[in-house]
């Protein structure tokens, strides 16, 4: 056990400096409670909004056209204490979610539960700490339920809180509370530009550049100019990797699976690995990726069936697993990025489900039916115009994510530095900028 350093004590969350408390979650609250045990009567042009647990999300309650509604009479039969101190936290499902109160219109279910606190306490401190992972932590352990988990008022006036100055919460709360704004400026750019490549999609893969002239095909209207093919006659090579029992440590060579294929985009934060010379005599040279194959996701569950996204990171070497299709277009046919971007749409997706089979625990589909699937056709000239378009606006999107992606472990490095006194507040400059 490593010696403890000066100033600092050990408590039942670990290490904290000697001036700091633990208190817990109730002794800083007027009330704990949760939502209503049932259901209200709804009406379409209530007022007031019904939230559950899933509503909140990110640190806010997040409504849409789908979210119930009910009426003045229903709202004061069944509001709570929801004040500018309080914090909602998600009791199950997504257990743990949390948002700030901000005045909306609102009554809660069973699965929201509230923390109101006193008015001299530092709401965003609060706030912070419940996102720490000895909170977290200290929660999982205190779940009830077997077959829906469930987060219990007990546990949650239970939660052990380290406790600084006023002052000192104060300075935390806004040290991270900044970084906090800004990731949520960096999430509001990121959704403008997937909405403007939406509605760049829509256009230019249906409509094409400068056409003012249409048909109607099996895959809807399109330029007079375009034809339609099936994906057989526009690819060159397409084949389903290796198919082994991957290990978490690196033993040779990382092997992509389907659960890499997220929102069109390779993700490399979860890998697995395999043998560069195969025990099992297979020549893994022949599944190594070159830059711009297009992975297709074949075998997966019913939500993630079909999905795609291309290989496009040179300095990274890697296989693919036996659930994921390779995908080469034919150069003369149609370029890769084209092709990438037409299975973004909704023409494809809808394809896919009618040749998709469901299974007990996953989908898929065979390379037959798969090769059937129809796109649209326009000249190479004008595909790599379309794509060229497209690919601009994905590349502010990944330039705007990695940044998003940066502060995120700024956030965290900051909060299990500041929220357990490791760093005082008097040694961090202000993150205003």
């Amino acid at each position: 056990m490593s010696e403890l350093r000066a100033g600092y004590k050990e408590t039942e969350i670990g290490v904290i400096p000697e001036d700091w408390d633990i208190e817990y979650l109730n002794s800083f609250s007027i009330r704990i409670g949760d939502g209503l045990h049932g259901t209200p009567k709804y009406a379409e042009d209530g007022q007031y909004y019904f939230i559950n647990g899933n509503n909140l999300k990110n640190g806010v309650i997040s409504m849409n056209d789908d979210t119930k509604k009910v009426d003045t009479r229903e709202y004061e039969k069944n509001k709570v204490d929801l004040r500018a101190t309080s914090i909602l936290i998600s009791l199950n499902g997504t257990i743990g979610s949390l948002a700030c109160y901000r005045g909306e219109p609102i009554i809660l279910s069973k699965s929201a539960g509230y923390i109101t606190l006193k008015k001299n306490q530092v709401t965003g401190y609060i706030y912070q700490v419940l996102q720490t992972k000895y909170v977290k932590d200290f929660i999982l352990k205190e779940l009830t339920g077997t077959t829906i988990r469930n987060l219990s008022l007990k546990t949650l006036r239970n939660i052990p809180i380290a406790k600084g100055t006023f002052e000192e919460q104060q300075r935390i709360a806004e040290i991270l509370s900044t970084t906090d704004a800004h990731i949520e400026k960096l999430d509001k750019i990121i959704e403008d530009y997937q909405l403007l490549k939406k509605g760049m999609m829509k256009k230019l893969l249906t409509e094409g550049i400068g056409h003012t002239e249409f048909k109607e095909t099996e895959i809807g209207r399109i330029p007079k100019e375009w034809e339609v093919c099936k994906i057989e006659d526009v690819i060159s090579f397409m084949k389903s990797g290796l198919s082994r029992k991957l290990s978490d440590s690196d033993i040779g060579i990382p092997c992509l699976r389907s659960s890499n294929i997220i929102d069109g985009r390779l993700k490399l934060d979860d890998l697995k690995y395999w043998y560069l010379k195969d025990p099992q005599g297979a020549k893994i040279d022949d599944y190594i990726l070159d830059k711009g194959d297009i992975l297709i996701n074949f075998i997966n569950s019913i939500a993630q069936i079909g999905k795609a996204c291309v290989f496009d990171n040179p300095s990274f070497e890697a296989i693919y697993t036996t659930n994921v299709f390779r995908v080469k277009t034919k150069f003369d046919k149609m370029i890769n990025s084209f092709f990438y971007y037409n299975t973004q749409t909704q023409s494809y997706m809808y394809q896919v489900s009618l040749i998709t089979k469901p299974a007990v625990n996953q989908a898929s589909f065979t390379t037959g039916d798969f090769k059937n699937i129809k796109f649209p056709l326009p000249t190479l000239e004008e595909q790599q115009y379309i794509a060229d378009i497209l690919i601009t606006i994905d590349e502010k999107i990944r330039i705007f994510d990695n940044e998003r992606q940066d502060f995120v472990k700024l956030k965290k490095s900051l909060m299990e530095k500041l929220l357990t006194g490791k760093i005082r507040t008097t040694e961090i400059k202000s993150l205003e900028a």
